[in-house]
């Protein structure tokens, strides 16, 4: 029927295993809770004091918003891997073309929670 079962898919994955295991995770799990909601990580506040240094050292005009232009001669080379056009945009949630503070935080949020691999 071109379906695959737990129990098929199992067996393939990890030779030996039988119904009686499949059914014993079953039960070990569904006797466990999952929360609805998680929050996500916060930053600290020595996270957040970094991010604001980093925000002000970009910020060569001094009004407290960064062009697209400030965000790529900050970082550099640092960040080849990622399009930085698209990763601005993503992150400029009022559309104007400009990263205030709280927006570049939810950027860097991504970076510090995440890892540098995912900038």
């Amino acid at each position: 029927d071109g379906e695959v079962t737990i129990i098929e898919y199992l067996r393939t994955a990890i030779p030996g295993t039988t119904e009686s295991d499949v059914q014993f995770a079953i039960d070990c799990y569904s006797e466990f809770e999952f929360p609805d909601y998680v929050p996500p990580p916060e930053l600290s506040s020595s996270q957040l004091h970094e991010i604001r240094e980093i925000f002000n050292t970009f910020d060569k005009s001094g009004d407290g918003q960064l062009t697209l232009s400030e965000v790529k001669a900050g970082i550099g080379k640092s960040a080849m891997c990622v399009n930085v056009d698209e990763y601005f945009a993503s992150f400029d949630t009022s559309n104007d073309g400009l990263l205030n503070l709280p927006e570049f935080i939810e950027l860097m949020k991504s970076y510090y929670i995440c890892g540098v691999g995912s900038m």
